[in-house]
């Protein structure tokens, strides 16, 4: 029986006060393959979301609250609260806590920890 190889995932963040960082992360436990389900090896997500043009009253108003001053849009781990307001609230408060709250981590510490995270579960966001 044969080890799975070792993969190196690197990451480079330009923080806006110009400061670099950067992150490698050896990951040694298996992965499955995905298969791509969608346009560009992208994986929809199945659950029902209210889209921001239909969102109306507190969704519409949350929406408005959260959406991406770069991309214009609302990031899909919020949308997929819409059809329970609250709970998006709930999330984006958790979010402020964990990335701004006080801490021994500064916060390009924390986003390093979440791309390994990420890298280390496959999750591409």
């Amino acid at each position: 029986m044969s080890a799975e190889p070792l993969s190196v995932k690197s990451v480079t963040i330009r923080e806006t006060s110009g400061t670099i960082l950067h992150v490698e992360a050896i990951l040694g436990m298996p992965r499955k393959p995905r298969a791509p389900d969608g346009p560009n090896g992208s994986r929809p997500a199945w659950i029902e979301v209210i889209p921001e043009d239909e969102a109306v009253g507190e969704l519409a108003a949350l929406y408005d609250e959260l959406r991406s001053p770069q991309t214009g849009r609302v990031d899909h781990v919020m949308a997929i609260h819409s059809l329970h307001p609250r709970s998006m609230r709930d999330h984006q408060q958790l979010y402020r806590t964990l990335m701004y709250g006080p801490g021994g981590l500064t916060r390009p510490e924390r986003e390093m920890i979440g791309v390994v995270v990420s890298a280390v579960n496959g999750c591409d966001y």
